[in-house]
């Protein structure tokens, strides 16, 4: 929106951000008085309605409030439009709301289980019972054979830096997106079918974009960066097997057939390292390249995500 050349607002009851491409304001959207503050409504011509109490812990605390922000905020917002008739409002959910059906097509859908865990729980996490016995331990002649790879910088640095390297379009993320630092174990024909085997290592840096871009009050690692931390290692085997295609195809995510994945704890600014483990079930060379791999996610030697039947496809551009 910033290279359109549009004025982002930002209205937070914490009126601050890890970027300084927001224009903040602090605003407590349970509360009316904003609505006559032409400083930001007369300035407004669409509105993207974020706000919601999704920390389950904060919520129980303070049930008031967060009906107060869930609830009367959102009927604020709605409000404006009357004052404004001619601002449009789009209302941005999650949990449930992954189906997208353009025309007739189920693009994408999804069931979601959630679990609540007070503060004592979650300071204990327990990860997935289980997980030791069911991840994949290399020979010992893997191990003897296998490779590593640290990743250069690469631009962007950081989600606002202005700069971007050049790449084809196969390539692994920019450090902006990057979960990984380094691949510390791949064994092409590793694994229980023998199609490969892969390990990542990242260090956690309590400075990270991501824990200030998370819930208020709750700075962890979102759950998609686990998954997309899981990704990059596919994407890696990937552009090893068909490097060949590096200018010419682009990754395709497969959302047609089922795949799923398990949260059993959190990544916080205290610990200390993340790794990330694939392995490959299936690959298929022709007529698509397409390859699927299962995995875990531990964070300091704790399995706390797993996934199952995740997969590319490699599309022509």
């Amino acid at each position: 929106m910033k290279s359109l050349g549009r004025v982002i607002i930002g209205i937070d009851i914490q009126g601050q951000s890890w970027t300084d491409q927001i224009e903040y304001h602090t605003v407590d959207i349970a509360q009316r008085q904003w609505l006559h503050d032409l400083s930001i409504i007369d300035r407004i011509d669409t509105i993207y309605h974020l706000a919601a109490m999704a920390n389950p812990v904060i919520a129980d605390e303070r049930p008031l409030s967060t009906l107060d922000i869930n609830v009367i905020g959102t009927a604020n917002l709605c409000d404006l439009l009357r004052l404004k008739p001619n601002v449009k409002m789009l209302i941005v959910g999650t949990s449930e709301e992954y189906k997208t059906k353009p025309g007739d097509e189920i693009v994408y859908s999804g069931e979601t289980y959630f679990g609540f865990f007070s503060k004592e729980a979650l300071s204990q996490q327990v990860g997935i019972r289980g997980a030791e016995k069911q991840a994949y331990c290399p020979t010992h002649d893997e191990m003897q054979r296998a490779g590593s790879y640290i990743f250069e910088n690469q631009a962007p640095l950081w989600p606002d830096d202005p700069e971007v390297h050049p790449s084809p379009s196969l390539a692994m993320p920019a450090n902006a997106l990057r979960m990984i630092d380094r691949v510390e174990t791949y064994v092409p024909d590793g694994g229980t079918e023998g199609l490969g085997f892969i390990r990542g290592g990242k260090e956690v840096n309590p400075d990270e974009w991501f824990f200030k871009a998370h819930f208020y009050q709750d700075p962890v690692c979102p759950g998609s960066l686990g998954i997309e931390s899981f990704l990059q290692l596919v994407k890696f085997i990937a552009l090893d097997r068909w490097r060949h295609f590096s200018d010419s195809h682009r990754f395709e995510l497969i959302i047609d057939k089922p795949h799923h994945w398990i949260y059993r704890g959190q990544v916080t600014p205290e610990n200390k390292k993340i790794e990330v483990e694939a392995v490959v079930t299936k690959i298929v060379d022709t007529p698509v390249p397409t390859i699927y791999a299962n995995g875990f996610l531990k964070v300091d030697g704790l399995y706390i995500y797993q996934m199952e039947n995740f997969g590319f496809r490699l599309v022509p551009i």
